[in-house]
């Protein structure tokens, strides 16, 4: 233990020396927001919890809670990094900007080999990895895989670990099984406060967004939920009253014009996700994900009317990029999608879930579009991996 703790005490010195602080490894858009519905802190020797109820939930909520934290607490991980860091929104000679830094985020036990789940964004250039247990104990952490276009990583906690500590792997939620408006608890540790628990619902599935690693390509199978998700959540799990993980904690949002929180807009990555990459990463180190290569909008209803189409539905093709398998299989810009493989595509998130879920590289997908001069056609490409984008 004294070992562990001048190693963690040199990492900070480190970082301190390199006047480079990350904010708990959170991605660009981070949520600051500190009203945090419920909190629970391991605050005691004999880990007993201690409930914060902001919200004035009655004593029945906050036993529950209580149970929650007890029956997970060992199963969850803080995770102090130090290395270096790729920023690929800032560039330098066309060189994404490589900086020495470190942070910390949190993660959870996959399985009984010592393998943990955390964000890619926690990971991102690490050189030195430390985990802590809800003991006390800290233990070296090697990467065994990395998948920046989910940003999921899988980390190694040392094998001294599989004989002290008590791994208790989390079981991963069916997706299918979630409902919104459904109570959740984001656990992790914001700003180094240990294992520490924020009560939410879920208040959407199925969102998308932009990558937050590359700022290119679309991200499905979020999970929006007002749960609290603050620097140093990344990573740690988003859980069901059961204990079941429903989703990792990836971000939450702020306005970029005023740096101010956007309350209660945090998002966690999928079930499906999770249970597709995850097994990847282990076996093999990477994940290979299909792709088409065409920009994508949703048809708006003023969209619609403007084309003459009877209902907003469907995919808007913006652009294609050169060489593609979507320009290969000639699909052209301004185009619209409306099925998928003989599924209907109301909009562009269903076609994201659809190919992310359904699809690898080398398969083929049909299309059944209407091109830009109006002619109805059923197209197949065939699926590459998706290119390096840094």
């Amino acid at each position: 233990m004294h070992i562990i703790s001048l190693e963690r005490s040199l990492a900070l010195i480190i970082l301190s020396i390199l006047s480079v602080t990350l904010p708990a490894y959170a991605p660009p858009f981070v949520n600051e927001n500190h009203d945090i519905h419920a909190t629970v802190t391991n605050t005691t020797s004999n880990s007993q919890a201690i409930i914060s109820n902001a919200n004035g939930n009655d004593t029945a909520t906050s036993v529950i809670i209580s149970n929650l934290f007890n029956k997970v607490k060992d199963s969850v991980i803080e995770i102090l990094t130090v290395g270096n860091v790729i920023n690929p929104k800032i560039t330098i000679d066309g060189n994404p900007l490589v900086y020495g830094g470190g942070g910390y985020g949190s993660g959870f036990v996959y399985d009984i080999n010592g393998n943990m789940v955390t964000n890619y964004h926690v990971t991102q250039g690490a050189d030195v990895i430390y985990v802590r247990f809800s003991s006390g104990n800290s233990y070296p952490a090697t990467i065994i895989g990395e998948d920046p276009y989910s940003d999921l990583a899988v980390i190694q906690v040392d094998s001294s670990a599989l004989f002290r500590e008590n791994l208790k792997p989390l079981r991963i939620e069916n997706s299918s099984d979630l409902q919104v408006g459904q109570q959740v608890f984001a656990v992790g540790s914001p700003r180094e406060l240990t294992l520490s628990v924020s009560e939410g619902i879920i208040s959407q599935i199925s969102r998308i967004d932009l990558n937050i690693i590359t700022g290119r390509y679309w991200t499905g199978g979020l999970i929006q939920t007002d749960a609290a998700i603050n620097p140093g959540n990344s990573g740690g799990p988003l859980l069901n009253l059961e204990g079941d993980v429903v989703g990792v904690n990836e971000y939450g949002l702020v306005d970029i014009a005023t740096g101010a929180s956007e309350q209660g807009l945090n998002f966690a990555i999928g079930p499906a996700t999770i249970q597709r990459v995850v097994p990847k990463l282990i076996s093999q180190g990477t994940y290979e994900h299909p792709w088409l290569g065409i920009e994508i909008a949703d048809v708006t209803p003023l969209f619609a009317d403007s084309l003459g189409l009877s209902e907003a539905r469907g995919v808007f093709i913006k652009s294609v990029t050169p060489e593609s398998p979507a320009e290969k299989a000639g699909i052209t810009p301004f185009s619209i999608i409306f099925s998928v493989d003989g599924n209907v595509v109301k909009d562009k998130s269903q076609l994201i879930d659809y190919i992310e879920n359904n699809k690898l590289p080398g398969n083929e997908i049909s299309l059944n579009v209407i091109t830009s001069d109006g002619n109805r056609s059923d197209i197949t490409s065939l699926l590459e991996q998706r290119e390096e984008s840094f």
